[in-house]
């Protein structure tokens, strides 16, 4: 059986974000040299300190666009075993450079 046009679209769809994907994980993957724009903007913000949970270490920049910060009332309990688990999970994903989306805004 022939696939339908709707089965060929999906496939162009699934194979464009592939190949994006590919084409950000090997530019990505050689990390930021010291005239890149990711190095540049790191060295404009102030270093507040490091977020340090068990063996993982990540550095915490101070940032100028105040409206991406949550509420305080947003603020999740620290020592809740379950954010304490997803903390984990994104600053190993972070140190990793992986990807890290909501499942909510995967196709």
């Amino acid at each position: 059986m022939a696939p339908s046009g709707s089965s060929k679209g999906n496939a162009a769809a699934a194979a464009s974000r592939l190949d994006a994907v590919s084409r950000s994980l090997a530019t990505s993957s050689t990390g930021p040299t010291a005239s890149s724009p990711a190095a540049a903007h790191r060295a404009r913000r102030e270093l507040l300190g490091h977020l340090t949970l068990d063996e993982l270490r990540l550095p915490v920049y101070g940032t100028e666009d105040t409206a991406r910060l949550p509420r305080d009332d947003l603020l999740l309990e620290a020592s809740d075993p379950v954010v304490a688990a997803e903390v984990e999970w994104l600053m190993k994903k972070w140190t990793l450079r992986a990807l890290v989306a909501p499942s909510s805004l995967l196709p």
